[in-house]
């Protein structure tokens, strides 16, 4: 029996109770209301759940830094990023799982969600060569859109945060 499987079996006796009272109650606003306010409240719960046991570790971390602030905590910080890391990934992971879950509960696996075009939109006739049909699109491409409007940002971002930097150290020289 692998770790995994003990791990399992040593928490099964917890899995109906978090069922029944996470997933019921999903379950009915689901109904209710319909399936996309089901997933939003869903994943909202979850990352709720899920912020939870990170507080923890900043808490004390910024406790730490402010009533010791002499300290060289670089280390701790390190640690701390590590944690962030290893805390990011686990949370997607189970998330994706937790998901298709919620998605075979809700007989949702084959769900696509089909919008319906606006009468007043205006695009680009082309032909789609996957599904071989007729569509219509926006000729201002993703790869144009990036160009106008997230490049420039991203290079305003960089030289913001360049210069806070220059001046932050030119700073700490003057005063030492």
């Amino acid at each position: 029996m692998c770790i995994r499987d003990r791990i399992y079996t040593l928490t099964a006796f917890l899995r109906p109770t978090l069922n029944r009272r996470l997933i019921t109650p999903l379950n009915a606003l689901s109904f209710y209301y319909g399936a996309q306010l089901g997933w939003y409240f869903s994943f909202y719960c979850h990352y709720t759940a899920w912020l939870i046991p990170i507080m923890v570790p900043g808490i004390l971390l910024y406790l730490y830094q402010y009533l010791l602030p002499n300290n060289d905590d670089s280390l701790y910080v390190i640690i701390y990023c590590v944690i962030i890391a290893v805390w990011s990934t686990t949370k997607l992971e189970v998330w994706k799982r937790h998901q298709r879950e919620i998605a075979f509960i809700w007989d949702m696996e084959d769900y696509q969600e089909n919008e319906q075009e606006r009468i007043q939109y205006r695009g680009t006739y082309a032909v789609d060569e996957i599904e071989e049909k007729i569509v219509k699109f926006d000729p201002f491409t993703t790869s144009k859109r990036r160009i106008f409007t997230d490049i420039p940002l991203i290079v305003i971002g960089v030289g913001l945060i360049l210069a806070l930097f220059y001046t932050v150290t030119t700073l700490s020289l003057i005063h030492i």
